[in-house]
């Protein structure tokens, strides 16, 4: 159900694909020129998942963290003859959340990715040995804090995850849960409650075009509701059935 990212150097792409090859990979998508940022997934008849790799981490802008900022975040493991990092169980419950809430718009839509809301579950299942502190330091923005609250929220109302102490519980995100368990029962609300969605978008950063480069202050949006270009996609996207989310 689920595919193996890697997060490559931009100077170790090329090995990354040919050893891939090597041992019986194919390419089955790979972004072009038109992206601004690079990937491919690779797949093999034998595998049921795929291999996508990624050059940065899913919505680095969101983090505004360069590669060595993550570094104490990072754990070493032997695979094979080869060194790999994994992520922090902290870092990586970060990471499924801005992948589900941003990149593939949960957050907007409304949905609800059920795979991996029991990914963080397992990752959180016993809350006095996840660091919430740690876990707090690397939330980069007040956007990001409002998804990851919306996330531990769902975990505590379906499937009685403990809330972290000492966090407060805001208004936005309790409104999201509400909206998104409201949406799994009545489906025919999501078109309704599309505009709850963008009770947080002007905190939206702008993309950068440059990948693991320090600059300055991310800018954020000046409009509180989104162009009706992008209005029209996420319509779009909320009438599509997508596996594994209600």
């Amino acid at each position: 159900m689920s595919d193996l990212d890697i997060v490559v150097r931009p100077d170790q792409i090329d090995i990354a694909v040919d050893h891939l090859k090597a041992i019986g990979y194919t390419v089955d998508y790979q972004t072009d020129g038109r992206h601004k940022k690079w990937s491919a997934d690779l797949k093999r008849p034998q595998d049921a998942g795929m291999i996508d790799l990624q050059q940065e981490l899913p919505w680095h802008d969101l983090f505004n963290r360069t590669p060595a900022d993550l570094t104490s975040h990072l754990q070493p493991i032997r695979v094979g003859e080869a060194l790999a990092l994994i992520p922090t169980p902290e870092l990586q419950a970060l990471i499924l959340i801005i992948h589900d809430q941003f990149q593939d718009y949960d957050y907007w839509t409304g949905n609800i990715d059920l795979r991996h809301l029991l990914d963080l579950r397992t990752l959180i299942a016993t809350p006095a040995t996840t660091q919430w502190q740690l876990l707090s330091s690397m939330i980069p923005n007040a956007l990001a804090r409002n998804a990851i609250e919306t996330q531990l929220m769902l975990l505590a109302t379906l499937f009685g995850v403990g809330w972290p102490a000492g966090w407060r519980k805001q208004l936005v995100p309790r409104i999201q849960v509400w909206r998104k368990l409201l949406q799994a029962r009545v489906p025919a609300t999501r078109y309704l409650l599309l505009s709850t969605g963008f009770l947080d978008f002007r905190k939206f950063p702008r993309a950068s075009a440059s990948s693991f480069v320090p600059g300055p202050p991310r800018k954020y949006s000046s409009r509180w509701f989104p162009k009706f270009t992008t209005l029209l996609f996420l319509t779009s996207l909320s009438r599509k059935y997508r596996p594994g989310k209600l």
